[in-house]
């Protein structure tokens, strides 16, 4: 299948309530994550690297920072004449209002994917870190004669993990016989990645059929309710790291996650995240700086001692300070002799001199954006 024929849908605003703390002035697309990144990077890189040039990011809210980030989509190759990427807002036709969810959604999209020059629709949401070959999926689809193909990784689900989850029963053959939404018990479960691949065909029958019906949900009202027909759903299997954003606690982990080399090989390694680029000097390192098992963007200036820890872009740590099992965003600053432990700070907060700030893994404590402690 050539790659040219496929094009991308990204919801950059799902699951926002999940992480309200980092949504309530950002979509959820544009959530730092990594040092570096945003979660919108991912799925986008996942469909640069399979040479699709037409991807079209449907916003709702909040989406003053996912648009600074985007920009033209050139970090990405994707600023073209034709094609390229689309920035999809909200009311987008004149007949419909602020969406609900996922099929209200992609009626704001139907001219973008009407006109889009490809066969194929890869469509996936923000909220899971993981390289994704879109050319197998691609092919397995076409084998397989399904109407959708949905994407699942196979864990272990429990507490958070359990909550807004999308669980997929499946036959000998992969054909997924049942949907389970929000399962009540912990266990291994085929756990849906919010990724699915279907014809441009089938994509604008489904939109059509749905519209003016009051059907809003996808998974609810369609995949498993199958309110339009009996539909014949595949399945492809993620392999490697697969990382779920669900929750404070899960954004957190999944953060840290990055601290392990083999989590890092897996999902930087052999498939290039693609991201803004910005021209800082390096990080520096005053004589006393201690810094261990810490990943450390660009223009950071250290002068305390940090471990276990994610530092993005321009972080400042003061003389004596200790930094532990944190999270500090682009812009913080720690002031000097403080002793933080747990804590994920969002962008250009300040720690005052001499403050002693304790979170965990389980409760890590948050400090908003611009916060002042």
């Amino acid at each position: 299948m050539s790659a040219n024929k496929i094009g991308g849908i990204i919801f950059s605003n799902m699951h926002e309530k999940n992480i309200g703390e980092l949504t309530a002035s950002r979509s959820c697309g544009s959530v730092p994550f990594g040092g570096r990144y945003r979660l919108i990077d991912f799925p986008l890189s996942n469909m640069v690297n399979a040479d699709i040039t037409a991807v079209g990011v449907i916003t709702k809210s909040n989406y003053k920072s996912l648009m600074d980030h985007l920009r033209n989509g050139r970090d990405w190759d994707l600023s073209r004449k034709r094609s390229g990427l689309v920035i999809i807002p909200p009311y987008a036709l004149a007949n419909t209002g602020m969406y609900r969810g996922r099929v209200e959604a992609m009626i704001s999209a139907r001219d973008f994917i009407y006109h889009a020059n490809v066969d194929w629709f890869v469509l996936s949401d923000c909220n899971f870190i993981y390289n994704l070959d879109i050319d197998r999926l691609a092919e397995k689809h076409m084998k397989s004669g399904a109407e959708i193909t949905c994407c699942y990784k196979k864990m272990w689900l429990s507490g958070d993990g359990l909550i807004d989850t999308v669980a997929y029963d499946l036959a000998k053959n992969h054909t997924v016989t049942g949907v389970r939404l929000d399962p009540n018990t912990e266990g291994e479960y085929n756990c849906g990645l919010n990724v699915m691949f279907m014809s441009k065909k089938f994509l604008l029958e489904l939109i059509d059929k749905t519209q003016g019906r009051g059907i809003s949900y996808f998974e609810r009202e369609i995949l498993q309710q199958k309110v339009i027909g009996e539909l014949k759903l595949g399945s492809f299997e993620v392999t490697g790291t697969a990382l779920r954003i669900g929750s404070m606690r899960e954004y957190y982990a999944t953060n840290m996650a990055l601290l392990q080399k083999r989590v890092r090989d897996e999902l930087f390694n052999n498939h290039p995240v693609y991201t803004k680029v910005r021209d800082e000097m390096p990080a520096s390192y005053g004589l006393a700086a201690e810094v261990s098992n810490t990943m450390v963007a660009d223009g950071c200036r250290i002068e305390g001692s940090i471990a276990d820890s994610i530092l993005f872009r321009g972080v400042t740590v003061g003389r004596n300070a200790k930094v532990k099992d944190c999270i500090l965003m682009q812009g913080c600053s720690v002031g000097e002799n403080s002793d933080i432990t747990g804590l994920v700070c969002d962008k250009n907060t300040v720690i005052t001199d001499g403050r002693v700030l304790v979170g965990c893994a389980e409760n890590p404590l948050f400090v908003p954006k611009n916060g002042v402690v």
